[in-house]
């Protein structure tokens, strides 16, 4: 038996022991909550044959499944309450794929158009949306120090 069987052979028995502790709910997991692998799967494949057969052009949806593939992933594990703030990533997934296909394509200047303004609206949501519950604290501490040194600050140059 050579050491890649060996691997492999190693690699079952500690999925089935997963599988099986699972199923006797000593840790919290469905094969249910693996269906985001639909996406994911498929999106590296694209990516896998573009690079393999130099089709540039399969990286698009290869970018885009992947990523959203893994957004899902992140938010069954995590609570999809997670939604509510990565939502721009919708935004922003075929930006990745356009991006992807400028750089491993003829790099084309006209691609990289969309990709900025995906990109920055994607990114401009994603933003306020992850700091939207920090931006209060941030101001009011921010208009704390402004007074502080408006009070102490005008000391020092009399």
């Amino acid at each position: 038996m050579n050491r890649n069987q060996q691997m492999v052979g190693i690699f079952f028995i500690l999925l089935g022991l997963f599988f099986l502790l699972a199923k006797m709910e000593l840790i919290p997991f469905s094969l249910f909550d693996l269906w985001p692998f639909f996406l994911v799967i498929p999106g590296l494949a694209f990516h896998f044959f573009g690079f393999l057969n130099r089709i540039p052009g399969l990286h698009v949806p290869g970018g885009i499944l992947t990523t959203i593939g893994i957004l899902f992933l992140f938010t069954e594990f995590f609570g999809y309450g997670w939604m509510e703030h990565l939502w721009p990533i919708f935004i922003i997934a075929p930006g990745i794929g356009l991006l992807e296909l400028y750089l491993f394509g003829t790099r084309e200047k006209g691609l990289l158009i969309p990709v900025v303004i995906l990109f920055s609206v994607g990114g401009f949501f994603l933003f306020f949306t992850l700091f939207s519950t920090f931006i209060p604290y941030l101001v009011g501490f921010l208009l704390i120090v402004l007074g502080v040194y408006m009070i102490f600050g005008n000391r020092r140059r009399e």
